[in-house]
């Protein structure tokens, strides 16, 4: 019979969780409902696996340091919705998730997708609603 000490336990538990999470392709964080994201909203063209970029272009949510590809399918807002407000500052609800990027509810093909943590909007507060941030005054 094996024995784990408790340190091996916790760390065999948190080892299968985390497998078990990645192979679920689980959200990764949801946001209180309550709360709401100041971001950037940036265009960026599509580029393939070798790096040949391509006319399409996809939107990204410029949140901090991190830049987080909008999946506008299972989004609550559409592209056209969006497109206003491209290289400004928006206020979101979102939820960040981890999967496939590519691939929408209702697909009925299996396809080569891009996987990694992707943004979707629940609600936009339109940017005239953000309240400005103080800029730093010149003292004299």
């Amino acid at each position: 019979m094996i024995r784990y000490t408790p340190f091996s336990q916790v760390l065999l538990s948190g080892i299968f969780s985390l497998l078990a999470f990645v192979s679920r392709g689980q959200e990764i964080r949801e946001m209180e409902a309550s709360e709401f994201t100041y971001c950037e909203l940036i265009e960026v063209n599509f580029s393939n696996k070798i790096g040949i970029e391509s006319d399409i272009k996809e939107l990204y949510l410029r949140c901090s340091v991190q830049d987080y590809f909008i999946k506008l399918c299972e989004s609550q807002v559409t592209r056209t919705e969006l497109e206003p407000f491209i290289n400004k500052g928006i206020k979101v609800k979102m939820k960040i998730l981890d999967g496939n990027w590519d691939s929408c509810p209702g697909d009925f093909q299996e396809m080569q997708s891009r996987t990694g943590r992707y943004a979707v909007i629940e609600t936009l507060v339109l940017s005239a609603e953000i309240p400005d941030v103080p800029q730093d005054e010149e003292h004299e």
